[in-house]
């Protein structure tokens, strides 16, 4: 019988603040608690003309869906 294997690591918030280079930011931009989440995150549309936001700080929050930028994208296009 065969057993899967596969190498796994865990890093400290130090680590990963000096890794990614955050200096006391938060990788979320963010608390991932529900009064912080989904439509209470910020919109891509800024009150700049031209200027949107793809971060995670952005609609529907932080991680690794592409969601951010898909909705900046989206905002782009029906703007112009």
């Amino acid at each position: 019988m065969k057993t899967a294997w596969w190498p796994a690591f865990t890093w400290s918030l130090a680590k990963t603040m000096s890794y990614v280079g955050l200096t006391g930011g938060h990788i979320f931009q963010g608390e991932c608690l529900p009064q912080y989440m989904w439509s209470l995150r910020l919109s891509p549309r800024t009150p700049m003309p031209g200027v949107y936001l793809c971060g995670a700080c952005t609609h529907p929050g932080g991680s690794v869906i592409a969601m951010n930028g898909r909705n900046a994208a989206m905002a782009v296009l029906e703007d112009v």
